[in-house]
């Protein structure tokens, strides 16, 4: 009975023990443990930038006209502010040498009428005679250059005197008129003046002309001393 006792009093003081261990361990575990981390919120949804309005591309610049052919500009200042940049396909100009011209108004020819008066340092207000244009009394209206159709121009025509020349602008557009003036200076023609020229062009027929006539001398003397004959 005693060894009973005994054994009970043993056993419940051990239960005691692991009881007590168990009480001692769990908060440890617990704090080891924790609670499950809560998973973080998501932030608020930023909306993605919405595309500008669209930009147009610049336009390329546009190429000058004759590329490659133009060797001078001048600027023509315009009563209205929009300058005329004039082209030279020659330069230095030469009395009777053949060139293009070329006329760009800023802003270009679309919706403009040009004309320009060509005089002649002697004073001819008709200067370039030989140009078969439309004309508006002395004032030549310009035309698209045939080789750079986006200018005005006049192809293959040639200053015909030295000296200096006045090239007298006007452009019209939607009713309103603006003016401007270029001196161009053409200095002497290339080459011997002209009628050294023709001298020595026509040096070599000199003989011929001389036996032509001659010739024709002559004939006619012979044809003075024969007498008419009667046959019959």
């Amino acid at each position: 009975m005693r060894r009973a006792l005994t054994a009970l009093t043993t056993g419940t003081a051990a239960l005691v023990a692991i009881l007590a261990a168990i009480l001692v361990a769990a908060p440890a575990v617990l704090t080891l443990a924790g609670p499950a981390a809560a998973a973080p919120s998501p932030g608020p949804v930023t909306a993605a930038p919405s595309p500008g309005p669209a930009t147009a591309a610049p336009e390329p610049a546009a190429a000058p006209p004759l590329p490659g052919e133009i060797v001078h500009t001048e600027t023509v200042p315009m009563s209205d502010g929009a300058p005329i940049t004039v082209g030279f396909t020659e330069w230095p100009v030469r009395a009777l040498q053949s060139l293009d011209f070329t006329f760009e108004p800023a802003g270009g020819i679309e919706g403009r009428t040009g004309l320009v008066t060509t005089v002649s340092p002697s004073g001819d207000r008709k200067g370039l005679k030989g140009i078969v244009l439309q004309r508006r009394g002395d004032a030549i209206v310009l035309p698209r250059h045939p080789r750079a159709e986006r200018v005005w121009g006049l192809d293959v025509v040639s200053l015909p005197e030295e000296g200096t020349w006045r090239f007298e602008f006007v452009v019209e557009r939607a009713g309103t008129t603006s003016t401007g003036v270029l001196p161009v200076q053409a200095i002497g023609q290339p080459g011997p003046p002209l009628a050294v020229s023709w001298t020595i062009a026509l040096l070599p027929w000199a003989p011929v002309a001389v036996l032509v006539g001659a010739g024709w001398m002559r004939t006619r003397g012979i044809r003075r001393g024969v007498k008419p004959g009667w046959s019959g």
